[in-house]
């Protein structure tokens, strides 16, 4: 099966709040745009969805997300300082409120009524910042997708934050299709029985795939966090794309013949969560965590070895990316897929939807 829509081959419709050619990023939905300990009283500056935004947090602690572009001379509010809860410009000193408008120009009385930068709507929750850069209007009635085990203080975490040189649905695909693990994780999670392809279902704009494995002995990693060691463990692997922006996953593993006083199930979540800073670069921030105590140690097993796993991905689609880019073919190469492509290929069709609804928005704006 072939198919036309390829990462980044989609122009986003016109309008205010579209971005530019080769943007395939719906602006109307939530996007994370940092871990809650990277915004602070200093502020940073942060490229999202082609966009150059400032962030920092008010005396209270809230979250404040503005254009990073000062509409004087242009030069980012980022580079400048904070006076109270306001953001001054290191170039000329003009000073913005939380909501974008300027409250003070040094070199006259009043501040000139123009000069203001757009606020966005910004969601602290748990350990993530989400923000909306499409209309402001309709943040009102959203809000992101919750998710519950990454505040269980129940729960053994490690996360973190990185960026890559590709087109955001490289990521996406590559998390909705796990027969790469026998390949590009070899040597890392030792996961070798991908060899099939996932049950996947639709369920409005969510993608689910679910597959399930006999009890077999745990690739390495798996079971010494587990506890369960070399004895033969069933367990169900499962994918859900919620959003262009969200991922979750998980495996969970159950012991058929359980030793006395030992338990019986484990389950492990991962949070994959995709922002693009351009067509051809994103940032990816991820969460991983188990529902048994973790010793330090094994957190930093975890942590260790999710990284190195993270940067095989990494190195995988980054080159892909460098392929469609440098070839003169670009996109217009064939794209042959497989019986387990038919999540990413779900996940194309949602994007289109909500892309389509996008451009839609924008016309009526």
């Amino acid at each position: 099966m072939s198919i036309e829509f390829l990462p980044g081959a989609c122009t986003a419709a016109g309008g205010p709040y579209a971005g530019k050619v080769g943007a395939n990023y719906p602006r109307n939905q939530w996007w994370v745009a940092a871990t809650t300990d990277e915004v602070t009283r200093q502020p940073m500056r942060r490229w999202l969805l082609d966009l150059p935004v400032a962030l920092y947090r008010t005396e209270a602690g809230a979250v404040v997300a503005l254009d990073d572009r000062c509409p004087h001379r242009w030069a980012p509010l980022s580079s400048g300082w904070l006076e109270g809860d306001n953001i001054v410009c290191g170039y000329h000193g003009l000073r913005f409120s939380t909501e974008g408008r300027c409250v003070k120009a040094p070199t006259q009385a009043n501040p000139p009524t123009r000069a203001k930068v757009h606020a966005y709507p910004v969601r602290e929750i748990g350990p993530l910042v989400w923000i909306w850069t499409g209309d402001p209007a309709l943040a009102a009635d959203s809000e992101p997708h919750a998710v519950d085990w990454h505040v269980d203080p129940g729960w053994s975490l490690v996360g973190g934050a990185m960026e890559a040189e590709a087109n955001y649905m490289l990521l996406k695909e590559n998390v909705l299709d796990l027969t790469h693990f026998g390949y590009v994780h070899r040597t890392t999670f030792k996961i070798l029985d991908f060899d099939r392809p996932p049950e996947v279902t639709v369920k409005g704009e969510q993608v689910e795939f679910h597959l399930e494995f006999p009890a077999v002995k745990l690739a390495p990693l798996f079971g010494a966090l587990t506890g369960f060691g070399e004895r033969p463990i069933a367990r169900v692997n499962w994918g859900r794309s919620l959003s262009p922006a969200l991922h979750l996953a998980g495996q969970d593993f159950t012991d058929p013949a359980p030793q006395a006083g030992q338990r019986r199930t484990a389950a492990f979540r991962v949070m994959h969560a995709t922002t693009p800073i351009s067509p051809t670069r994103m940032h990816y921030f991820w969460m991983a965590g188990w529902d048994v105590p973790l010793t330090q140690e094994q957190r930093d097993l975890m942590r260790d070895t999710t990284l190195l796993g993270f940067k095989e991905d990494k190195d995988m689609i980054e080159a892909i990316q460098a392929t469609i880019t440098q070839d003169p073919r670009g996109l217009n190469y064939p794209e042959i897929m497989v019986t387990s492509d038919q999540s990413a290929v779900q996940a194309r069709r949602q994007l289109q939807i909500r892309l389509a609804r996008d451009g839609e928005l924008n016309q009526r704006n």
